[in-house]
């Protein structure tokens, strides 16, 4: 008995299953330039470098550490670069699409405020 033995035979079917969603992403990766600059800087291909981001993404949402730091980079940070870029271009439509944005932005973060002002009075909140 080899431990060589005990491997999935399926294992070959599978590695071909999991290019078949590589491919597509990888495409879609190299339109990055800073993920293309990365890779040649570091020598760790772009598809690795994602799927750690993403993993340890995942592994720190379900162990809830960092909830807050991602959820203001998810919330603030993106769409305070995506509302600069807004404003350079001539277009008003993503003005007011980002405008739009911030008024709920603000108007929930004034809700969050006072309900977190007014549910610390109940027990085990």
């Amino acid at each position: 008995f080899a431990p060589s033995v005990c491997l999935n035979h399926r294992t070959p079917r599978r590695m071909e299953q999991l290019n078949q969603y590589r491919a597509p992403v990888e495409k879609e990766l190299n339109k990055i330039p800073f993920l293309v600059d990365l890779e040649k800087k570091t020598g760790v291909p772009k598809f690795y470098m994602v799927a750690g981001i993403l993993g340890a993404t995942v592994i720190l949402v379900f162990l809830n550490i960092g909830a807050s730091l991602l959820t203001n980079l998810v919330g603030f940070l993106y769409p305070a670069y995506a509302s600069f870029k807004a404003i350079e271009s001539h277009d008003k439509d993503d003005d007011t699409m980002w405008l739009t944005y911030w008024v709920v932005y603000a108007f929930f973060n004034m809700i969050e405020f006072f309900s977190d002002w007014v549910l610390a009075w109940f027990p085990f909140y």
